[in-house]
Protein backbone atom coordinates (compact mmCIF):
# COMPACT_ATOMS: atom_id res chain seq x y z
CA UNK A 1 0.00 0.00 0.00
CA UNK A 2 1.19 3.07 -0.72
CA UNK A 3 2.36 5.49 2.10
CA UNK A 4 0.94 8.89 3.12
CA UNK A 5 4.48 10.27 2.21
CA UNK A 6 4.58 8.63 -1.24
CA UNK A 7 1.20 9.53 -2.39
CA UNK A 8 2.12 13.24 -1.57
CA UNK A 9 5.43 13.25 -3.47
CA UNK A 10 3.25 11.91 -6.32
CA UNK A 11 0.92 14.80 -6.36
CA UNK A 12 3.67 17.30 -5.74
CA UNK A 13 2.73 18.30 -2.30
CA UNK A 14 5.39 18.77 0.41
CA UNK A 15 5.41 16.65 3.36
CA UNK A 16 7.04 16.35 6.50
CA UNK A 17 8.90 12.60 6.04
CA UNK A 18 10.52 12.32 9.23
CA UNK A 19 10.14 10.08 11.62
CA UNK A 20 8.22 11.36 15.02
CA UNK A 21 11.22 10.63 16.80
CA UNK A 22 12.97 13.08 14.14
CA UNK A 23 10.06 15.42 14.89
CA UNK A 24 10.56 15.17 18.99
CA UNK A 25 14.60 15.42 18.81
CA UNK A 26 14.25 18.49 17.12
CA UNK A 27 12.08 20.15 18.75
CA UNK A 28 13.82 19.28 22.00
CA UNK A 29 16.55 21.77 20.92
CA UNK A 30 14.35 24.56 22.25
CA UNK A 31 14.55 23.36 25.67
CA UNK A 32 10.59 22.44 25.88
CA UNK A 33 9.00 19.54 27.07
CA UNK A 34 8.50 17.57 23.98
CA UNK A 35 6.41 13.87 24.12
CA UNK A 36 5.20 11.66 21.75
CA UNK A 37 0.90 11.42 21.75
CA UNK A 38 0.45 8.14 23.54
CA UNK A 39 -2.74 6.15 23.29
CA UNK A 40 -3.46 3.59 26.37
CA UNK A 41 -4.69 0.52 24.98
CA UNK A 42 -1.36 -0.88 25.59
CA UNK A 43 -2.23 -1.18 29.39
CA UNK A 44 -4.51 -3.32 28.53
CA UNK A 45 -1.80 -6.22 28.14
CA UNK A 46 0.70 -4.92 30.18
CA UNK A 47 -1.18 -3.87 33.74
CA UNK A 48 -0.21 -6.42 36.01
CA UNK A 49 1.71 -8.44 34.19
CA UNK A 50 5.39 -9.57 35.31
CA UNK A 51 6.55 -10.32 31.75
CA UNK A 52 6.12 -7.09 30.66
CA UNK A 53 9.53 -5.56 29.74
CA UNK A 54 8.61 -2.25 31.35
CA UNK A 55 6.81 -2.08 35.13
CA UNK A 56 5.64 1.04 36.17
CA UNK A 57 5.92 2.58 39.38
CA UNK A 58 2.87 3.43 40.26
CA UNK A 59 -0.64 0.80 41.20
CA UNK A 60 -2.47 2.66 38.55
CA UNK A 61 -3.79 2.48 34.68
CA UNK A 62 -3.29 5.63 32.94
CA UNK A 63 -6.47 6.58 30.30
CA UNK A 64 -4.63 9.70 29.13
CA UNK A 65 -1.72 11.54 28.09
CA UNK A 66 0.85 13.04 30.04
CA UNK A 67 -0.54 16.44 31.15
CA UNK A 68 0.47 20.72 30.06
CA UNK A 69 2.98 19.26 27.53
CA UNK A 70 3.60 20.27 23.72
CA UNK A 71 2.57 16.90 22.25
CA UNK A 72 3.38 15.30 19.05
CA UNK A 73 0.94 13.58 16.61
CA UNK A 74 0.82 11.91 13.75
CA UNK A 75 1.30 13.11 9.96
CA UNK A 76 -1.26 12.21 6.84
CA UNK A 77 -1.03 15.71 5.52
CA UNK A 78 2.24 16.74 4.88
CA UNK A 79 2.91 18.16 8.40
CA UNK A 80 2.60 16.49 11.98
CA UNK A 81 -0.49 17.55 14.12
CA UNK A 82 0.85 18.98 17.02
CA UNK A 83 -0.68 20.20 20.97
CA UNK A 84 -0.41 21.41 23.94
CA UNK A 85 -2.31 19.12 26.49
CA UNK A 86 -4.52 19.98 29.21
CA UNK A 87 -4.46 19.26 32.98
CA UNK A 88 -5.49 16.00 32.14
CA UNK A 89 -3.47 14.83 29.21
CA UNK A 90 -6.22 15.60 26.69
CA UNK A 91 -6.30 17.35 23.27
CA UNK A 92 -8.05 20.53 24.74
CA UNK A 93 -7.16 24.22 25.54
CA UNK A 94 -6.86 23.86 29.11
CA UNK A 95 -9.15 27.17 29.85
CA UNK A 96 -12.54 24.48 29.14
CA UNK A 97 -12.51 23.56 32.25
CA UNK A 98 -12.98 26.50 33.80
CA UNK A 99 -16.41 27.14 32.35
CA UNK A 100 -19.43 26.87 34.44
CA UNK A 101 -21.58 25.32 31.52
CA UNK A 102 -22.24 21.93 31.49
CA UNK A 103 -19.99 20.53 28.70
CA UNK A 104 -20.77 18.36 25.68
CA UNK A 105 -18.70 15.52 26.10
CA UNK A 106 -16.75 13.53 23.14
CA UNK A 107 -15.84 10.22 23.66
CA UNK A 108 -14.19 8.33 21.19
CA UNK A 109 -10.45 6.65 19.52
CA UNK A 110 -8.04 8.25 16.82
CA UNK A 111 -11.34 9.97 15.11
CA UNK A 112 -12.02 11.84 18.16
CA UNK A 113 -8.66 12.63 19.65
CA UNK A 114 -8.19 14.53 16.39
CA UNK A 115 -5.76 12.76 14.06
CA UNK A 116 -3.97 13.88 11.99
CA UNK A 117 -4.94 17.73 11.98
CA UNK A 118 -4.19 20.87 13.96
CA UNK A 119 -5.45 22.04 17.46
CA UNK A 120 -9.16 22.93 16.77
CA UNK A 121 -9.20 21.24 14.29
CA UNK A 122 -10.52 18.04 15.60
CA UNK A 123 -13.93 17.49 15.76
CA UNK A 124 -14.57 18.88 19.39
CA UNK A 125 -12.19 21.70 18.54
CA UNK A 126 -14.69 22.23 15.32
CA UNK A 127 -17.79 22.11 17.84
CA UNK A 128 -16.70 24.81 20.24
CA UNK A 129 -15.71 27.28 17.23
CA UNK A 130 -19.75 26.91 16.40
CA UNK A 131 -20.58 27.86 20.03
CA UNK A 132 -20.87 24.37 21.81
CA UNK A 133 -19.13 23.59 25.25
CA UNK A 134 -17.14 20.83 23.50
CA UNK A 135 -14.62 19.07 25.39
CA UNK A 136 -12.69 15.92 23.71
CA UNK A 137 -11.99 13.01 26.03
CA UNK A 138 -10.60 11.02 22.75
CA UNK A 139 -7.80 8.91 22.66
CA UNK A 140 -6.23 6.89 20.05
CA UNK A 141 -6.54 3.22 19.78
CA UNK A 142 -9.13 3.39 22.48
CA UNK A 143 -12.13 1.13 22.38
CA UNK A 144 -15.38 0.78 24.25
CA UNK A 145 -14.62 -0.70 27.98
CA UNK A 146 -11.54 2.12 27.88
CA UNK A 147 -13.95 4.73 26.25
CA UNK A 148 -16.40 3.86 29.33
CA UNK A 149 -13.57 4.43 32.06
CA UNK A 150 -12.53 7.23 30.85
CA UNK A 151 -16.23 8.58 31.27
CA UNK A 152 -16.31 7.58 34.39
CA UNK A 153 -12.87 8.79 35.30
CA UNK A 154 -12.83 12.48 33.56
CA UNK A 155 -16.22 12.62 32.02
CA UNK A 156 -18.93 12.51 34.53
CA UNK A 157 -16.87 14.80 37.20
CA UNK A 158 -17.60 17.66 34.74
CA UNK A 159 -21.67 16.85 35.16
CA UNK A 160 -21.92 16.62 31.52
CA UNK A 161 -25.41 17.67 29.73
CA UNK A 162 -24.53 14.92 26.54
CA UNK A 163 -22.10 12.48 25.93
CA UNK A 164 -21.77 11.98 22.37
CA UNK A 165 -20.43 8.17 22.43
CA UNK A 166 -17.95 8.02 18.78
CA UNK A 167 -18.00 4.50 17.56
CA UNK A 168 -15.72 4.14 14.44
CA UNK A 169 -17.30 0.70 12.65
CA UNK A 170 -13.48 0.01 11.59
CA UNK A 171 -12.35 -1.65 14.65
CA UNK A 172 -14.14 -1.11 18.06
CA UNK A 173 -15.88 -4.58 17.75
CA UNK A 174 -12.06 -6.20 18.21
CA UNK A 175 -11.06 -3.19 20.77
CA UNK A 176 -13.99 -4.89 22.98
CA UNK A 177 -12.34 -8.53 22.40
CA UNK A 178 -9.00 -6.69 23.25
CA UNK A 179 -9.65 -4.33 26.17
CA UNK A 180 -11.77 -7.41 28.27
CA UNK A 181 -8.39 -9.04 28.99
CA UNK A 182 -7.80 -6.14 31.43
CA UNK A 183 -9.59 -6.76 34.83
CA UNK A 184 -9.09 -3.59 36.34
CA UNK A 185 -11.06 -2.36 33.12
CA UNK A 186 -14.07 -4.89 33.76
CA UNK A 187 -14.16 -2.63 37.21
CA UNK A 188 -15.54 0.02 35.60
CA UNK A 189 -18.99 -2.28 35.43
CA UNK A 190 -19.13 -1.27 38.86
CA UNK A 191 -21.17 2.15 39.86
CA UNK A 192 -18.73 2.85 43.03
CA UNK A 193 -15.42 2.20 41.44
CA UNK A 194 -12.50 4.78 40.43
CA UNK A 195 -8.77 4.89 40.03
CA UNK A 196 -9.58 8.60 40.97
CA UNK A 197 -7.46 9.34 37.99
CA UNK A 198 -8.64 13.61 38.55
CA UNK A 199 -6.93 13.54 41.63
CA UNK A 200 -3.49 11.85 40.92
CA UNK A 201 -2.37 13.09 37.47
CA UNK A 202 1.47 13.58 38.97
CA UNK A 203 1.49 9.50 39.07
CA UNK A 204 -0.28 9.41 35.82
CA UNK A 205 2.30 11.72 34.69
CA UNK A 206 5.08 9.99 36.05
CA UNK A 207 4.46 6.90 34.73
CA UNK A 208 3.80 8.02 31.38
CA UNK A 209 7.03 10.28 31.20
CA UNK A 210 8.82 7.11 32.62
CA UNK A 211 7.46 4.75 30.12
CA UNK A 212 8.07 7.20 27.00
CA UNK A 213 11.67 7.71 28.20
CA UNK A 214 12.38 3.69 28.18
CA UNK A 215 10.69 3.58 24.61
CA UNK A 216 13.10 6.34 23.05
CA UNK A 217 15.80 5.06 24.69
CA UNK A 218 15.53 1.55 23.65
CA UNK A 219 14.85 2.79 19.82
CA UNK A 220 17.96 4.47 19.99
CA UNK A 221 20.19 2.09 21.14
CA UNK A 222 18.44 -0.34 18.55
CA UNK A 223 18.70 2.19 15.85
CA UNK A 224 22.54 2.41 17.02
CA UNK A 225 22.78 -1.18 16.92
CA UNK A 226 21.43 -2.23 14.10
CA UNK A 227 23.21 0.87 12.19
CA UNK A 228 20.17 2.03 10.73
CA UNK A 229 20.22 5.47 12.46
CA UNK A 230 17.47 7.01 9.88
CA UNK A 231 14.67 6.73 11.10
CA UNK A 232 12.40 8.37 8.17
CA UNK A 233 11.49 5.30 6.88
CA UNK A 234 8.87 5.32 9.53
CA UNK A 235 5.64 3.65 8.01
CA UNK A 236 3.32 4.81 10.49
CA UNK A 237 1.08 6.66 7.67
CA UNK A 238 0.52 2.92 6.26
CA UNK A 239 -0.43 1.69 9.67
CA UNK A 240 -2.80 4.30 9.94
CA UNK A 241 -4.17 3.39 6.52
CA UNK A 242 -5.08 0.01 7.44
CA UNK A 243 -8.12 0.97 9.65
CA UNK A 244 -6.60 -1.46 12.63
CA UNK A 245 -5.91 -1.19 15.81
CA UNK A 246 -2.60 -3.01 16.08
CA UNK A 247 -0.05 -1.00 18.05
CA UNK A 248 3.07 -3.03 17.92
CA UNK A 249 4.24 -5.08 20.90
CA UNK A 250 3.18 -4.64 24.71
CA UNK A 251 4.80 -1.68 26.05
CA UNK A 252 4.80 -0.60 22.58
CA UNK A 253 1.31 -0.74 21.93
CA UNK A 254 0.82 2.59 23.61
CA UNK A 255 3.01 4.59 22.04
CA UNK A 256 2.49 4.86 18.13
CA UNK A 257 5.81 6.68 17.68
CA UNK A 258 6.88 3.41 17.85
CA UNK A 259 3.75 1.50 16.79
CA UNK A 260 4.69 -0.27 13.33
CA UNK A 261 8.30 -1.61 14.78
CA UNK A 262 7.82 -4.29 16.53
CA UNK A 263 11.35 -4.61 17.37
CA UNK A 264 11.23 -5.76 20.89
CA UNK A 265 9.43 -9.32 22.19
CA UNK A 266 8.53 -8.43 25.39
CA UNK A 267 5.40 -10.82 25.44
CA UNK A 268 3.26 -13.20 23.27
CA UNK A 269 0.91 -11.97 21.18
CA UNK A 270 -2.37 -10.32 22.23
CA UNK A 271 -6.11 -11.62 20.88
CA UNK A 272 -5.94 -8.50 18.97
CA UNK A 273 -3.02 -8.84 16.97
CA UNK A 274 -3.87 -12.35 16.52
CA UNK A 275 -7.44 -11.31 15.31
CA UNK A 276 -5.64 -9.46 12.71
CA UNK A 277 -4.07 -12.43 11.32
CA UNK A 278 -6.94 -14.36 10.95
CA UNK A 279 -9.44 -14.88 7.99
CA UNK A 280 -12.24 -13.12 6.75
CA UNK A 281 -14.93 -15.29 8.63
CA UNK A 282 -12.75 -15.95 11.55
CA UNK A 283 -12.45 -11.85 11.98
CA UNK A 284 -15.96 -11.60 11.94
CA UNK A 285 -17.02 -14.40 14.48
CA UNK A 286 -15.28 -12.52 16.52
CA UNK A 287 -16.79 -9.05 15.82
CA UNK A 288 -20.20 -10.31 16.21
CA UNK A 289 -19.50 -12.41 19.20
CA UNK A 290 -18.39 -8.58 20.66
CA UNK A 291 -21.61 -7.01 19.99
CA UNK A 292 -23.04 -8.90 23.40
CA UNK A 293 -20.38 -7.38 25.78
CA UNK A 294 -20.79 -3.81 23.76
CA UNK A 295 -23.84 -3.44 24.41
CA UNK A 296 -23.17 -4.37 28.80
CA UNK A 297 -20.73 -1.36 28.20
CA UNK A 298 -23.01 1.22 26.55
CA UNK A 299 -25.86 0.02 28.47
CA UNK A 300 -23.64 0.96 31.22
CA UNK A 301 -22.68 4.11 30.02
CA UNK A 302 -25.91 5.44 29.60
CA UNK A 303 -27.06 4.58 32.84
CA UNK A 304 -23.87 6.59 34.46
CA UNK A 305 -24.61 9.66 32.18
CA UNK A 306 -28.29 9.98 33.06
CA UNK A 307 -27.31 9.24 36.88
CA UNK A 308 -25.26 12.10 36.42
CA UNK A 309 -28.15 14.25 34.64
CA UNK A 310 -27.01 13.94 30.79
CA UNK A 311 -27.76 12.19 27.78
CA UNK A 312 -26.14 9.68 25.93
CA UNK A 313 -26.12 9.76 22.42
CA UNK A 314 -24.53 7.45 19.59
CA UNK A 315 -22.29 8.54 16.56
CA UNK A 316 -21.46 5.91 14.03
CA UNK A 317 -18.62 6.67 12.25
CA UNK A 318 -17.21 5.05 8.69
CA UNK A 319 -13.60 5.11 7.47
CA UNK A 320 -13.00 5.07 3.18
CA UNK A 321 -12.27 1.83 3.19
CA UNK A 322 -15.86 1.04 4.30
CA UNK A 323 -17.96 3.54 2.26
CA UNK A 324 -18.33 1.48 -0.72
CA UNK A 325 -19.26 -1.82 1.37
CA UNK A 326 -21.30 -2.28 4.72
CA UNK A 327 -19.92 -3.31 7.39
CA UNK A 328 -21.35 -7.63 7.87
CA UNK A 329 -21.96 -6.27 11.66
CA UNK A 330 -23.44 -3.08 10.87
CA UNK A 331 -27.30 -3.64 11.25
CA UNK A 332 -26.82 -5.73 14.55
CA UNK A 333 -24.89 -2.96 16.20
CA UNK A 334 -27.25 -0.69 14.90
CA UNK A 335 -30.31 -2.66 16.02
CA UNK A 336 -28.44 -3.00 19.70
CA UNK A 337 -27.84 0.50 20.14
CA UNK A 338 -31.42 1.15 19.25
CA UNK A 339 -32.81 -1.78 21.69
CA UNK A 340 -30.85 0.71 24.48
CA UNK A 341 -32.75 3.50 23.13
CA UNK A 342 -29.75 5.54 23.00
CA UNK A 343 -30.42 7.85 20.01
CA UNK A 344 -28.44 6.83 17.03
CA UNK A 345 -26.67 9.23 13.97
CA UNK A 346 -25.12 7.64 11.75
CA UNK A 347 -22.87 10.05 10.08
CA UNK A 348 -21.12 7.16 8.07
CA UNK A 349 -24.18 7.02 5.85
CA UNK A 350 -24.27 10.79 5.60
CA UNK A 351 -20.92 10.97 4.68
CA UNK A 352 -21.84 8.50 1.69
CA UNK A 353 -24.16 10.84 0.60
CA UNK A 354 -21.45 13.71 -0.23
CA UNK A 355 -20.95 14.17 -4.07
CA UNK A 356 -17.08 13.48 -3.47
CA UNK A 357 -16.67 11.57 0.06
CA UNK A 358 -12.77 11.29 -0.70
CA UNK A 359 -12.44 14.70 -0.29
CA UNK A 360 -13.06 14.42 3.19
CA UNK A 361 -9.82 12.29 3.80
CA UNK A 362 -5.53 12.80 4.27
CA UNK A 363 -5.02 14.35 0.55
CA UNK A 364 -8.28 13.76 -0.19
CA UNK A 365 -7.40 10.19 -1.74
CA UNK A 366 -9.20 8.51 0.59
CA UNK A 367 -7.53 5.84 3.42
CA UNK A 368 -6.48 7.47 6.55
CA UNK A 369 -8.27 9.32 9.53
CA UNK A 370 -10.64 12.26 8.23
CA UNK A 371 -8.52 15.58 7.30
CA UNK A 372 -9.84 18.88 8.49
CA UNK A 373 -12.54 19.08 5.76
CA UNK A 374 -13.49 15.63 7.22
CA UNK A 375 -13.69 17.02 11.09
CA UNK A 376 -16.22 20.26 10.10
CA UNK A 377 -18.23 18.25 8.26
CA UNK A 378 -18.58 15.77 10.84
CA UNK A 379 -18.74 18.75 13.66
CA UNK A 380 -21.41 20.85 11.37
CA UNK A 381 -23.12 17.13 11.28
CA UNK A 382 -23.67 16.83 15.14
CA UNK A 383 -24.31 20.48 15.58
CA UNK A 384 -27.58 20.64 13.29
CA UNK A 385 -28.69 17.32 13.26
CA UNK A 386 -27.57 15.46 16.89
CA UNK A 387 -27.69 18.44 19.11
CA UNK A 388 -31.07 20.08 17.59
CA UNK A 389 -32.71 16.92 17.72
CA UNK A 390 -31.98 16.43 21.04
CA UNK A 391 -33.14 19.90 22.02
CA UNK A 392 -29.82 20.76 23.22
CA UNK A 393 -29.83 24.42 24.58
CA UNK A 394 -27.06 25.99 26.07
CA UNK A 395 -26.34 29.43 27.00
Amino acid sequence: MVSFAELANSLGIAFDDRSRLDVILDMRKTGKKIFPAMGTSGWVDCWGLVDCEFIGKNDLMPLAGISNVTTVGCNETGQYSIYESDRFGFNNPDSIYNSKTRPILVIGDSFVHGHCVPRGKDVAGRLRQLGKPAINLGMQGNGPLLELATLVEYGLPLKPKMVLWVYFEGNDLAGVNHEHRAPILKRYFTPSYSQNLVNRQKEVDEELMDISNFLEKKRIQELKETKKADTRTDKIETSSRKQITVWGTKAFKFISLFQVRKFLTLTPETDLEKSSKLNKTQTLKLEYAAIAPFKKILKTAKTFTENAGGQLVFVYLKGYESLKNEAPHRKKVVEMVENLQVPIFDFGEYLKEQENPKKYFPLEKGGGHYNEKGYDLLARYIARSVLVVNSVTLP
